[in-house]
């Protein structure tokens, strides 16, 4: 093992490097971050670690938006790990070429929230598990809060992350 490899997997933060949205080079902390190895991940596709092709795609058309004005951008997002695991990620990224974000492009991802904190919950993730405590569906949920169920979608996946639940029921389970 050279230096600057030993230098990358010492990074507390994950790296990656992708041509054409697929993983070239990766460091330990990204291939952890998501429960693999990073033989199972190197010339991959990053739609494994999305919740959905929609996602990806989407994703993927808003990020060359803002790297062909920009060169780099940066947001947070749910991305899955090994066995469909929510993980809440900020991810920041910078391309070679504007004018072909996704020939050559090097992230960095870092989860938001640590896996077993507990942190406060605003006013609608309260009301929204404690809809789901009483039983409701994301639709019914919606329907009270005036909001659309894929919103109740979104928070519930937000709030697994958050509290570190495994599913729906774990995550009603922990918060009281």
């Amino acid at each position: 093992m050279n230096d600057t490899s030993s230098l990358h997997d010492l990074l507390p933060i994950g790296i990656l490097m992708s041509v054409g949205r697929k993983i070239t080079h990766c460091n330990s902390t990204f291939a952890s971050l998501f429960n693999y190895e990073m033989e199972d991940i190197v010339g991959k596709s990053l739609e494994m670690l999305y919740p959905s092709r929609f996602e990806f795609l989407d994703r993927g058309e808003k990020w060359a938006e803002f790297l062909h004005i920009h060169g780099e951008h940066s947001d947070e997002r749910i991305m899955l790990a090994r066995k469909e695991n929510p993980v809440w990620i900020k991810v920041r990224g910078r391309c070679r070429s504007p004018r072909d974000p996704y020939q050559l492009m090097v992230c960095t991802f870092e989860e938001v929230t640590e896996k077993g904190q507990n942190p406060e919950l605003t006013i609608r993730e309260y009301a929204i598990v404690k809809y789901m405590q009483q039983g409701l569906t994301s639709k019914e949920i919606a329907r009270k809060l005036m909001i659309s169920h894929r919103t109740v979608e979104t928070y519930k996946n937000r709030l697994m992350v958050k509290v570190g639940a495994r599913n729906s029921m774990h995550l009603v389970s922990l918060i009281k």
